[in-house]
């Protein structure tokens, strides 16, 4: 029999993840805060009047699992339902501005 608190979650069907790795001159602590500081403005400065239909775009420091040594990245997970506009924006988000340190 398998144990459910065992497993991994899953990420739902309607649910947008995305991650995003920096430099590795940023992966510390500090800088990749900072970093996430500067992106939260920036978008909320592109999006001010946009509406989210279920969760707005966020991201979260955390620790690279792929590194053994202390290394950080950035997360995020959105619901998004069945509004496919706020996950094409999200995109458009990733894409478009391919946030660079420095920039």
């Amino acid at each position: 029999m398998d144990n459910i608190f065992e497993k991994l979650p899953a990420i739902s069907q309607d649910t947008l993840h995305y991650t995003l790795y920096p430099q590795k001159d940023l992966a510390d602590k500090a800088s990749i805060t900072t970093l996430a500081a500067c992106i939260k403005l920036h978008v909320d400065s592109l999006l001010h009047d946009f509406i989210w239909h279920r969760d707005s775009f966020e991201l979260k420091v955390v620790q690279d699992p792929d590194q053994n040594q202390e290394s950080w990245i950035l997360e995020g997970r959105m619901r998004v339902g069945d509004c496919v506009d706020d996950e094409w924006c999200t995109v458009w988000l990733l894409r478009a501005h391919q946030f660079k340190s420095g920039t």
